[in-house]
């Protein structure tokens, strides 16, 4: 039995709900995936006070996995997203982008 990668995925919440459909079918298919936490910024309550644990447990996440994967959907990368794409090049992760980034 060959060791499956753990994959940490990225992306804006605006595409929480695609990105939660597409992780459960990548789920199906046996993929070990990490998720960021899904809810939408207004969801959560002094999003301020919490912004910057938010942010180093991302970040622990982006360390535990083998690569990372950008659902980048039309292009779209947000600057939260793009310090995680920072990140986990400044740890030599390898990352794949859901869209090509030409």
């Amino acid at each position: 039995m060959s060791a499956r990668k753990v994959v940490c995925v990225v992306g804006s919440t605006k595409f929480r709900d695609e990105i939660k459909e597409w992780a459960l079918e990548r789920t199906l298919d046996q993929h070990e995936l990490i998720l960021f936490a899904p809810f939408a910024k207004e969801e959560i309550p002094n999003l301020e006070h919490f912004r910057r644990e938010l942010e180093i447990q991302h970040c622990q996440k982006i360390r535990m996995s083998d690569c990372v994967f950008v659902f980048n959907k039309d292009k779209y990368i947000g600057d939260s997203t793009k310090l995680e794409i920072q990140y986990a090049k400044s740890i030599n992760k390898s990352i794949e982008y859901l869209e090509s980034e030409e």
